[in-house]
């Protein structure tokens, strides 16, 4: 019998793919995993307008991860509109693709 220990996070559905925090949407592409750009892009899919915000000004770059997808893909799919509109507005590509 499996037990669980205080502050374990429960496995379940995770539509953006970025899982428990700091893990965040591939790195191969915008730097490692947990990097600026991949805790970027899982901000951007949680809906965390703050971090989406501080990490923008520090300059974090607006790099796909392996398979193309951008912040602004994991905020626009999550319906995010308010980081969507961040995002835009520090540059991201509204025409980018994914694979």
């Amino acid at each position: 019998m499996a037990s669980s220990s205080p502050g374990a996070v429960a496995a379940g559905p995770d539509p953006a793919g970025v899982g428990p925090r700091p893990a965040a949407p591939g790195g191969s592409v915008g730097g490692p995993i947990g990097g600026p750009a991949a805790q970027l892009r899982a901000a951007a899919a949680r809906g965390e307008l703050q971090e989406v915000v501080r990490l923008l000004g520090e300059g974090t770059k607006l790099l796909p991860d392996e398979e193309g997808r951008t912040a602004l893909h994991f905020s626009a799919s999550a319906g995010h509109a308010d980081i969507a509109a961040a995002l835009i507005i520090a540059g991201a590509g509204v025409n980018a693709t994914d694979s």
